[in-house]
């Protein structure tokens, strides 16, 4: 062990951050970078080899401590921040220890390094360095459980430091202490299913609980520019080509940050691909002329419709007696009794993602055969997160903003174990698409469950958002648009999915009642292969 260095881990989804985590970094202050396996391809190692002589790709450590991690989190699923798997998360001091260097700043592979990379490592020279949590400080505490289950034997407050766990700088001789308080609450947390429910965003509250007994709040960083999120910046708008130049660009677009991070948010390489998908499939349209003048004009509404929905939104978020807002912001809020058969209580962990979800999930949040892990997406993500903001809502799950027509350039196939979408679905552009989407990133075996209003485009005038009538007729759910043909959902999917229930229901997930029925539709997905990351590479 000598010299300093950078680790982080990555698997194929996450190398190019990784590769612009190098490149960054060499271009400050070359130190070299050791990164974690966790799938990378063997193109990419070659490429690694060739390009980058101070990237060294290690194997995971085969230890006692990350075998336990990969015992009680291998099976969990897929985290509000998309790409990234549970247990490595929880194995991360484990990783931080392994390091070859002396001195070692721990960086997650969706930071890009901006400016003063010696001034970082200058920092530890009076000890180990942590950074303050900028994008969802509320919500970082640790569960007042933890503590009777972990005590700490010095006056703390339990509410700080708010940190983020994606940089930290250790020297781990002098830091040994620190460290093995970071390893412990993991450990206790593989031995304990209730100790890793307390514990706040996996190995970030681990940190957060490691400083508290250690008394080490005063090395958490007073400046957020050491790992800045993105949100802060003018670089949220994105796109950008993902290549060396774009670091030049990202210095332009955000000022303010040292370290630039994008926790919480989809990262840019996937934006850039999402957005050259887009174009194709803009261009083949016009080319074959595929229904243009139809999908102009329903774009059209939905336009429209958006701002109708935004001021819907701000208005229900601003009343916090709104009907619903109190089970939607509640953290242990119970998951609906109609939805547990439809997961398998054998699993310790259960992957749901909400299509359409608004900006805050109606679905409840706990269970009592294992956790839930709660992806939720909306095409207005980044609106409602600014509505929420204003209005001082933490939400439970963090929004991801992407279309329900365009999951799978987010999500990978063959992931979440129950795909979950309400009063949704004919607000889209294209409602079959969005099925097939959700079919696509559900696993075999897993299932579809929709619920929307019954022919809500006829009643509504074909205004706004609502373009599409979806109802139940014989047996069959059906979708039709304005002057479109009816489409028979069973018939569309049938090579697919199977259609394991149809029904009229009358109350919201949140129990309210429906002023009009509402129609369900229940697919369950055939057999096809799976996949361990959510992150669509």
């Amino acid at each position: 062990m000598s010299g300093i260095g950078i680790v982080t881990l990555a698997d194929s989804r996450y190398f190019p951050g990784t590769e612009m985590l190098y490149l960054s970094a060499r271009k400050l202050h070359p130190v070299p970078v050791v990164c974690f396996d966790l799938g990378i391809t063997d193109e990419q190692k070659d490429l690694a080899t060739r390009s980058y002589p101070e990237l060294l790709i290690l194997p995971v450590p085969e230890t006692a401590d990350i075998a336990a991690v990969r015992e009680a989190f291998g099976d969990s699923g897929a985290l509000a921040k998309p790409g990234k798997r549970v247990w490595p998360l929880w194995a991360c001091p484990f990783l931080i220890a392994a390091s070859p260097f002396k001195r070692v700043f721990w960086i997650d592979s969706d930071i890009v390094i901006l400016r003063d990379l010696r001034g970082l490592f200058a920092l530890l020279e009076d000890g180990p360095v942590f950074t303050p949590e900028n994008f969802a400080p509320e919500a970082t505490p640790n569960k007042p459980e933890l503590y009777e289950l972990l005590p700490i034997r010095r006056a703390f407050n339990p509410k700080e430091p708010a940190v983020n766990a994606g940089v930290s700088g250790w020297d781990l001789e002098r830091d040994q202490n620190a460290i093995e308080a970071y390893m412990l609450p993991v450990r206790k947390a593989c031995a304990d299913p209730r100790v890793a429910q307390a514990i706040s965003w996996h190995d970030q509250g681990a940190l957060i609980w490691a400083i508290q007994s250690t008394g080490l709040e005063h090395r958490v960083a007073k400046s957020w520019k050491w790992n800045l999120c993105v949100k802060h910046t003018r670089a949220i708008k994105g796109p950008y080509d993902w290549n060396e130049g774009v670091i030049d660009t990202l210095r332009r677009d955000a000022p303010e940050a040292n370290l630039l991070h994008w926790n919480g948010h989809a990262v840019p390489w996937v934006q850039g691909r999402a957005r050259k998908q887009r174009r194709l499939r803009d261009r083949l349209a016009s080319m074959f002329r595929l229904g243009a003048s139809s999908s102009s004009v329903r774009k059209q509404h939905w336009a429209e419709g958006r701002e109708h929905e935004i001021t819907f939104w701000n208005r229900w978020l601003a009343d916090k007696a709104s009907p619903g807002f109190r089970f939607r912001v509640d953290p242990h809020s119970r998951l609906q009794e109609w939805l547990i058969p439809y997961l398998d209580k054998t699993r310790s962990t259960h992957r749901i993602l909400d299509v359409g979800s608004g900006p805050l999930t109606n679905l409840g949040k706990v269970c009592d055969f294992g956790v839930l892990e709660i992806v939720c997406c909306d095409p207005l993500a980044e609106v409602y997160g600014e509505l929420l903001a204003k209005n001082g809502i933490v939400p439970p799950h963090p929004l991801h903003q992407v279309a329900g027509e365009q999951l799978t350039t987010v999500f990978s196939e063959g992931y979440f174990d129950l795909t979950f979408s309400n009063n949704a679905i004919d607000h889209a552009t294209d409602p079959a698409a969005v099925v097939s989407e959700m079919l696509k990133v559900t696993k075999a075996g897993g299932y579809v469950i929709i619920q929307v209003a019954e022919n809500e485009g006829k009643r509504a005038g074909y205004e706004g958002l609502h373009q599409w009538d979806c109802a139940m007729r014989d047996g069959r759910f059906l979708i039709k648009g304005r002057n479109r043909p009816e489409l028979d959902m069973g018939q569309e999917f049938a090579g697919q999915a199977c259609i394991m229930e149809l029904a009229h229901v009358f109350r919201s997930p949140a129990g309210l009642p429906w002023d009009r029925p509402h129609v369900r539709v229940v697919l369950q997905k055939k057999a096809a292969e799976k996949t361990e990351s959510p992150l669509q590479g």
